[in-house]
């Protein structure tokens, strides 16, 4: 039996990746989400140019501290780089994680990169249907799990209850996606209502807060390191902070992929990425 490999998943959307990663649980991959801890950023800027944006920082950080741990072994482990594909910095990530493992000492270690523009198809993980229904059906319960705390948590008289309830949610629904069962529309709406009907039954306050929201890119809009700090300065100050779902993203990006250029001109792009990524001294 062939064995499994390790699949490191860097910490980018919190409130989705928790049920993401089931997405990517086949008989090849063992993923595992990782997370951003004390001393991450150093590491990361021993191996990434500090001119780079901070995401790759902590995302080279997270993963080089995995192989360091010794919890991984490096010949059997993958890294996964997810990107939109267009022709920003963010495609060059992967190359210029390759480049981090490489400098950190793990050659051995292969960096994978998903995206829907085939840029670096030589190193693209595959992706399968079940992968993509899996992820559909994360993708909506992660936001519907997002929005439901933010709504109850700056009134509940517990507190934590609503993280709580959420991680409750985390361990049923992640039980579902990695055996494949319940994938089914009429499902989904049922657990929309259970879910809500959960959150609703929660001790809350009476008072009423002032909601606050933002807008930003995917990752600054959804992942804890960005927006941890806000959410904790707007409680103190008795508002609601308000995050949009990961589903406009996706929308956005789907319109991208309908307007793709032609294969001649992302092989051009895919070129230039990769000239760029080696050009920018990681």
């Amino acid at each position: 039996m062939k064995e499994k490999q390790w699949l490191l998943i860097p910490a980018l959307l919190d409130a989705h990746f928790p049920l993401m990663k089931y997405a990517f649980y086949t008989r090849d991959y063992q993923p595992v989400i990782l997370n951003n801890r004390r001393g991450i950023t150093q590491e990361g800027l021993r191996y990434v140019h500090n001119d780079m944006c901070y995401p790759i920082i902590l995302n080279a950080g997270q993963m080089i501290a995995a192989l360091k741990s010794g919890r991984f072994d490096p010949a059997k482990t993958k890294l996964l780089m997810p990107s939109v594909g267009d022709a920003c910095r963010g495609s060059n990530y992967s190359e210029v994680l390759r480049k981090a493992v490489r400098k950190a000492g793990f050659p051995e270690t292969r960096v994978l990169t998903m995206n829907l523009m085939h840029i670096d198809p030589e190193h693209q993980l595959g992706i399968t249907p079940v992968m993509v229904w899996r992820a559909f059906y994360a993708l909506f319960y992660g936001d519907l799990l997002m929005l439901l705390v933010q709504q109850v948590r700056p009134y509940e008289t517990e507190k934590g209850a609503a993280e709580r309830c959420r991680d409750r949610w985390f361990e049923r629904i992640g039980a579902e996606l990695r055996e494949c069962r319940n994938l089914h529309i009429h499902v989904l709406l049922r657990r929309f209502r259970e879910i809500t009907a959960d959150f609703a039954a929660l001790p809350r306050s009476g008072e009423k807060n002032s909601a606050s929201g933002w807008s930003a890119s995917c990752i600054r809009n959804t992942a804890r390191s960005a927006t941890g700090i806000w959410c904790a300065i707007w409680s103190r100050a008795a508002a609601r902070a308000s995050r949009t779902g990961f589903r406009g993203t996706c929308c956005t990006i789907s319109t991208r992929i309908s307007r793709r250029p032609s294969p001649q001109k992302r092989r051009d792009t895919a070129q230039s990425v990769r000239r760029s990524a080696r050009s920018s001294g990681a």
